[in-house]
């Protein structure tokens, strides 16, 4: 099922706005519990996603809000499964570097040196119209890779790429869909 293992793959987008203060603080004041995911369903609706893959977003680390949604219980649980295996030491209190090659907010760039909100919003703008298809898997992973290789995943932890704990959910997510172990 493509739209949840789309947006298994888009579930923490949102934390791209940990590199810009102002934004990040608009969307911590009007989400306070998981700002990220809010932004993300945010940023989402700006490029034209479905609803489905914003709610999904919205929803991912919160799904007991929401009845019957299976799909959502699984984005959790996956996560909670990447973080267990990646993150099992977290470093307390430590915020700085934010990145994994050690840059500072304001020296974070995409891989080719490009601003992360201005490429991820070229990249993911689907002139079409989004179609749920392996295609539009491939660009999104393509788009998360050039702005989010280089970006944490939890700034309380330093060498976890937000784009690897990306395709690690989704992978997991896309197994228990086929019926599969991870």
């Amino acid at each position: 099922d493509i739209p949840i293992v789309l947006a298994s793959l888009l579930h923490d987008i949102g934390k791209i706005y940990n590199y810009y203060e102002n934004e990040a603080e608009r969307y911590r004041t009007k989400y306070p519990e998981y700002w990220h995911a809010g932004a993300g369903a945010e940023l989402l609706k700006e490029l034209d996603f479905p609803y489905v893959i914003r709610h999904y977003v919205k929803y991912s680390h919160t799904p007991d809000r929401i009845e019957k949604e299976e799909y959502l219980s699984l984005i959790d649980k996956a996560d909670d499964i990447e973080a267990h295996l990646t993150r099992k030491e977290r470093e307390k209190g430590e915020r700085a570097p934010v990145s994994i090659d050690g840059l500072s907010f304001e020296e974070v760039k995409t891989l080719h040196g490009g601003d992360l909100l201005e490429v991820l919003r070229d990249g993911l703008k689907f002139k079409d119209g989004l179609k749920f298809d392996e295609t539009t898997l491939v660009r999104c992973v393509s788009i998360l890779k050039e702005i989010t290789l280089p970006l944490r995943a939890d700034l309380q932890v330093k060498d976890v790429s937000l784009y690897i704990h990306s395709l690690i959910v989704s992978a997991i997510v896309s197994c228990w869909i086929r019926g599969e172990d991870p």
